[in-house]
């Protein structure tokens, strides 16, 4: 029997260097980080505080900030405070190398590796012609590098294996909206036990998580201007657009057009 093999597809790549003057705040801890991120201090200090852990960062630290991520990182320099950082999803969040079967940590890899990878990147996206692909190869297998330094999360428990299914379902259909009754049916519930096993291993009824999804892949899309808010609203299923714009607020605090204005690096 044959059997298709699907190779790790980047999506939202690109790279930044960000400079900043005594103190700095990134604030994640209301809505959570649309996207994921391996981040090089070269200038200042850093503190990381999520609800499961706190750690600083000094020079030449780098930490992996997995998409979907609570946290507060406060910045300070004296003056100068300077990262890098390549930000990044895999369009399969389950595969076994996507970010998100790890938590908020430092990635061990040796300073000199890190930098010299977010160096070649920025260089290579920045040029034309066939250099940006080269630039997503060279990523490929840097990221498997700093794949086996990091500490993976713990396995779920039964209800989450009974409900995963559906989770995939979501996850990979932003702009689907699928009921109650069909999410039960691909796991193969009566629709009252895959209610009841839904909220307890995501913390969220079926519906409220399908809209969280949508908000956070919606931030995801505004970071790349070129989208329109008209465009998301399509693409995404929503019914209206002041639809869209009130659920996006009920996540986020912001409107859609004030989160793009005030996206954070």
């Amino acid at each position: 029997m044959d059997k298709s093999l699907t190779p790790p597809l980047l999506d939202n790549f690109y790279v930044t260097k960000s400079e900043y003057t005594r103190f700095h705040r990134c604030d994640y801890s209301v809505y959570p980080r649309p996207f994921s991120s391996i981040v090089l201090l070269l200038n200042g200090t850093g503190q990381f505080t999520s609800q499961d852990i706190s750690f600083s960062v000094s020079e030449s630290d780098a930490v992996l900030i997995p998409s979907g991520t609570k946290y507060i990182s406060d910045w300070t320099g004296t003056p100068d405070i300077t990262y890098l950082c390549v930000h990044f999803n895999f369009s399969n969040r389950f595969a076994d190398y996507a970010p998100q079967n790890y938590a908020l940590q430092k990635v061990n890899l040796r300073s000199d590796i890190v930098r010299q990878n977010l160096d070649y990147l920025i260089s290579s996206l920045q040029k034309k012609g066939f250099e940006p692909l080269t630039a997503m190869s060279g990523f490929y297998s840097f990221y498997s590098q700093a794949l086996q330094s990091l500490q993976p999360i713990k396995v779920h428990g039964h209800a989450w294996e009974q409900v995963i299914n559906a989770v995939k379902y979501i996850e990979n259909n932003p702009s689907e909206n699928p009921t109650v009754k069909e999410l039960a049916q691909l796991c193969a519930l009566s629709e009252s036990r895959f209610y009841e096993l839904f909220d307890k291993a995501v913390g969220c009824s079926p519906m409220v998580y399908k809209n969280k999804i949508k908000v956070q892949t919606a931030m995801s899309m505004l970071s790349n201007k070129a989208i329109s808010v008209s465009e998301i609203v399509i693409g995404l299923g929503f019914s209206s657009e002041q639809y869209f714009r009130e659920t996006f607020k009920h996540f986020t605090g912001k409107s859609p057009t004030a989160y793009r204005r005030s996206l954070l690096m």
